[in-house]
């Protein structure tokens, strides 16, 4: 089952992706947030679908960010060996967390606004997790077990505001569009594993990233683990596990404006972005 939000931007509405047919929740809920990602509510969602009108020529609509006004989007840095490596930076022995602005999120085929005083604007696809449950302190298995869903995210990064301005990450990591979601949220399930996963990313149809997320150095329910001992998680909140090898700073090749992105993740579809500088 794949949650998305799907019309124009502003007026996006709910739907369900099961056996392949787009429906319209739109009577279930107004948007896919917060207790939606509960497992009773995924439970009522999944013995509705039935009942819900199919929505026709799925293939040519805009789809919106597949997670609506999450309560947080906590980020994890260096995640990946070689990506540690590519930045100059040591290898981690526990994840490194910063955060996103809520206010950064947009639909995966939105075009990525480049702010007119931006200088190095750099791409970095990840697997995202979307939370299902509140949890704090929890045990490994509870960790693992709130994890409601997977999507794709594309942590666009201004680097000079990241790296050459007193502060934190934060700043670099928040401006509108700067964390494209979706197309969809893929509901955790028995089918679904996402332990081996094909990561790729390509700007101008030139392959930059290709990486697993089998070479994850802490894998999805470790981070939500180790995080969940110091920050309270949400139903809804999403979480960003990493970006592998292959971002524009390490050959000091950043985004410019007409740039086309390209990212997809194995059963979690494809994003395109065009920069776009305002």
């Amino acid at each position: 089952m794949k949650l998305v939000h799907f019309g124009s931007a502003g007026s996006e509405r709910p739907g369900v992706i099961h056996e392949g047919v787009l429906w319209d929740a739109s009577t279930h809920t107004n948007a896919w947030t917060g207790e939606d990602f509960t497992e009773k509510r995924l439970a009522e969602l999944m013995s509705s679908i039935g009942t819900f009108p199919e929505v026709p020529n799925a293939e040519s609509l805009r789809y919106g960010a597949a997670v609506s006004k999450p309560g947080q989007i906590i980020c994890v840095g260096l995640n990946y060996r070689e990506h540690a490596e590519e930045s100059d930076m040591e290898v981690p022995d526990a994840p490194i967390a910063f955060s996103k602005s809520v206010h950064s999120i947009s639909g995966p085929n939105d075009d990525i606004r480049m702010p007119a005083h931006a200088e190095k604007l750099d791409w970095e696809i990840e697997l995202a997790v979307v939370i299902g449950t509140d949890i704090y302190g929890p045990t490994q298995q509870e960790a693992a077990d709130a994890i409601a869903g997977y999507c794709i995210a594309n942590d666009v990064s201004e680097r000079a505001w990241q790296l050459e301005t007193s502060g934190q990450w934060f700043k670099g990591k928040s401006a509108p569009t700067f964390c494209p979601l979706g197309p969809w949220v893929q509901i955790r399930d028995e089918t679904f594993n996402s332990e081996d996963l094909a990561l790729k990313l390509w700007v101008n149809e030139e392959l930059r990233q290709n990486s697993r997320t089998s070479l994850m150095i802490f894998s999805p329910e470790t981070i939500v683990y180790q995080l969940a001992q110091y920050i309270p998680f949400r139903p809804g909140d999403v979480v960003l596990t990493g970006t592998p090898s292959g971002v524009g700073l390490a050959t000091q090749t950043y985004l410019k404006s007409g740039d086309v992105v390209r990212a997809q993740i194995d059963g979690l579809g494809e994003q395109r972005q065009r920069v776009h500088r305002v």
